[in-house]
């Protein structure tokens, strides 16, 4: 006489294996978040060079310069991590830009100290002639992969 197994899945088991934080997958996806962040960090650029930003500050926002934090989320049913640049500025340091115009917005004219020539210009615009791109978070994403 043959003995029948029946099977009986637990589901709330599968679900909080692959698709709840404390479960295997979850835990693996905020761990490789959390690495990919750290090495992400480290490959970020460095602070701009004195005298324009010794404290690695920026100016505008008052935040560092370039600080780099994991995000955990749930779309729908899946699971998702992110790595989230912090500062306003840094899409286009990972981006880079396009030349453009830099207009003066509070006055009729910019004014900055030249290096080149050696004195403080001033000027109605000017033509920047854009930035490459630094894919700074890309990298630190394809060491932890």
């Amino acid at each position: 006489m043959a003995n029948n197994v029946i099977f009986v899945p637990n589901i709330r088991a599968q679900q909080m294996a692959f698709r709840e934080w404390p479960g295997m997958v979850g835990q693996h996806i905020r761990k490789i978040t959390v690495r990919g962040a750290a090495l992400a960090s480290l490959e970020a650029p460095a602070p701009g060079r004195p005298p324009r930003n010794r404290t690695g500050l920026n100016y505008a926002t008052g935040e560092l310069a370039m600080s780099i934090v994991p995000a955990f989320g749930r779309r729908g049913k899946e699971l998702e991590g992110q790595i989230v640049a912090v500062p306003k500025h840094a899409i286009f340091v990972h981006a880079g830009t396009v030349p453009h115009m830099i207009l003066p917005r509070r006055s009729a004219y910019l004014k900055f100290y030249w290096r080149k020539i050696g004195k403080t210009v001033y000027a109605r615009g000017v033509k920047h002639p854009g930035t490459a791109a630094n894919t700074f978070l890309l990298r630190g994403l394809k060491k932890v992969v």
